[in-house]
């Protein structure tokens, strides 16, 4: 992992306790000067070790001003901790709004001590104490957290206006459904009802075979509704007899009728895993790596009745690595799409974020995916073809022909501008590196001459 850019949620080093500092870890000089100077990069006025991926009890603080901002708290001097540990705190407390670097876009009320008192090293290897009031205290507490493995997500006071958390009707239907769900469910939200798609006929048996989604319903004793349209006037007063406050959609798969989106008081709110107004439609994750997108995002819109294109109450920019796949970014983005719901959900409802238009520039959309999609054509650059390889997983997954075989492959790279595939299996056989593949495999390689063909025998 590279330490010269911003971690962002949900990765787990975030939310791992750091571990103890030790002498001769490398140079901290060093260390501390370039993450004070990525923190400035970035705005900002904390920045702990695991936020650059480094298992690290260090953390980098500063916020300079003029004299009056000095007087008044709002200003402290760069300030190094090593292995810091809260040694006291007041019993007086202010809660007030927080940001965080590794969580962009999110910004939530946590509850800290006005006051600490904190124990730390030195960069000269001596044991020194801090005093701090006001928002250096913030900061302090702020990044020993980091070196916790807590997110200020984990510390959140949510006041619901309501007097208590909003009655959710919830639509979703693939796995970037399941981390919201498990987020409300963890948070107190009542889930009254969710409404999915029938669970699918699945492998030669064709048995039914339930979803994460509808696993998540039974387990949790959750009413399942699968209508098989949502224009279905029955279907409708039942979602009108719940009286619920707010609807909740994440990759439920079909268009929900104004009929329908209206229904909650607060209206319904779609978690759409691309930074709109890019990618609308049913595939953004994939259609992102396809493009060679360097980032995507998540984004929180008011449902209306055109396709993802409704105002939007929050968005998060999110880097794609070039590692990423179509399973791998969804995973991630579902994690970040729950804790930005999180944070903005009972100011939405208090009134307090006013949802805005989407811009009108850069707007795309995507199409759904067939298995034809997934055929390479070898003629493309090569890097394009890696980005359909990695972009197709799970499903359909890049394939080619073998033999009178399909051959899908799993992973590639470019090497000096030509294909390498790294892992392939071929029909109805195991997963297996291309270098051992070809061990087994005695007949002639006619899916493309393009593609360089690194066999172990070359490379003995």
């Amino acid at each position: 992992m590279s330490t010269s850019v911003i971690v962002i949620a949900p990765e787990s080093a975030l939310e791992t306790p750091a571990a103890p500092e030790r002498a001769g870890g490398g140079s901290l000089g060093e260390l501390t000067a370039r993450m004070r100077h990525i923190m400035h990069r970035h705005d900002g006025i904390g920045l702990a070790a695991p936020q650059i991926g480094l298992s690290r009890r260090i953390a980098v603080l500063e916020l300079t001003g003029d004299e009056q901002e000095k007087r008044s708290g709002q200003n402290f001097p760069f300030t190094v901790l090593i292995d810091p540990e809260i040694i006291w705190s007041s019993k007086e407390k202010e809660t007030k709004e927080e940001g965080c670097l590794s969580l962009p876009g999110v910004a939530v009320d946590v509850e800290r001590s006005t006051s600490v008192r904190v124990k730390t090293t030195t960069l000269e290897g001596k044991r020194a104490t801090l005093q701090a009031e006001g928002l250096f205290a913030r900061a302090l507490q702020h990044e020993i957290d980091h070196l916790n493995g807590i997110l200020i997500t984990r510390r959140a006071v949510i006041e619901h206006p309501l007097s208590r958390p909003p009655r959710i009707v919830f639509f979703g239907s693939g796995d970037f459904a399941l981390p919201i769900l498990e987020m409300l469910r963890h948070n107190g939200y009542p889930l009254k009802a969710i409404v999915t798609e029938s669970a699918p006929p699945h492998g030669r048996a064709l048995k039914i075979k339930d979803t994460s989604v509808h696993a998540f319903a039974k387990a949790h004793n959750v009413p399942l509704l699968t209508p098989k349209t949502l224009k279905d006037e029955e279907f409708q007063n039942q979602i009108r007899a719940l009286e619920v406050d707010i609807g909740i959609v994440a990759s439920y798969g079909k268009i929900i009728p104004h009929e329908v989106f209206e229904i909650p008081t607060f209206k319904t709110l779609n978690i759409h895993p691309s930074y709109l107004p890019r990618h609308r439609g049913a595939t953004p994750v994939q259609s992102a790596i396809l493009a060679g997108d360097r980032t995507t995002g998540v984004t929180i819109i008011v449902v209306n009745q055109h396709v993802d294109t409704g105002p939007i109450l929050a968005s998060i920019k999110v880097p794609i690595s070039h590692q990423e796949t179509g399973y791998t970014l969804t995973q991630k983005l579902a994690a970040i799409g729950a804790q930005l719901l999180h944070a903005t959900l009972a100011s939405y409802i208090a009134g307090k974020i006013k949802p805005r238009p989407q811009p009108k520039k850069g707007a795309s959309i995507t199409h759904k995916l067939s298995k034809k999609d997934a055929e390479i054509d070898f003629t493309k650059p090569p890097q394009e073809i890696v980005c359909q390889i990695r972009a197709l997983q799970p499903w359909p997954g890049a394939y080619t022909h073998l033999g009178g075989q399909l051959l899908k492959i799993w992973k590639a790279h470019v090497e000096d501008g030509e294909l390498i595939l790294d892992v392939v299996q071929l029909e109805g056989k195991r997963t297996l590196g291309f270098s051992e593949f070809l061990r087994g495999w005695r007949g002639a390689l006619d899916f493309h001459p393009v593609v360089r063909v690194k066999s172990a025998r070359e490379r003995e």
